[in-house]
């Protein structure tokens, strides 16, 4: 049984098994915290897998990404049906931290949304307020 996953590193060679859950929407991963770096390419897999997860509920790597990881993350946001999500690093730019929030706004699963540790600073806070009261964070 899968349930919850904590992967300790992986290898753009051989995938994990979890991502290969993932990728195949099994039922039983609902749960993934990733405990070590990932790298672009396995962050962009997920990221894909997760638009197309139907089953995977929280999703914890608070690990630094690549903007086009972030990128491809955010993409698949919309589509996924995430409820909690925990992605990032204190390193994260600013505007990184507000393509996430937009991203997570467009999520009509999600629920939560962890950002601590990741150094919001004014425009993060301005776009959770904006997301807060419904609008567009831009």
């Amino acid at each position: 049984a899968w349930g919850r996953r904590m992967p300790w590193g992986v290898s753009d060679a051989n995938p994990p098994d979890w991502l290969l859950a993932l990728e195949r929407n099994d039922e039983k991963l609902n749960e993934l915290t990733v405990l070590r770096m990932l790298s672009e390419p396995m962050w962009i897999r997920l990221a894909v897998a997760l638009s197309r997860s139907t089953h995977l509920q929280r999703l914890i790597a608070n690990r630094p990404l690549s903007r086009d990881a972030l990128d491809a993350l955010c993409a698949a946001l919309p589509q996924s049906s995430i409820k909690f999500l925990s992605v990032g690093s204190k390193d994260m730019a600013e505007d990184d931290i507000v393509a996430l929030i937009n991203a997570a706004g467009a999520c009509e699963h999600l629920t939560g949304l962890d950002l601590s540790g990741k150094g919001v600073r004014e425009a993060g806070a301005a776009a959770i307020v904006a997301l807060l009261n419904g609008s567009d964070g831009q």
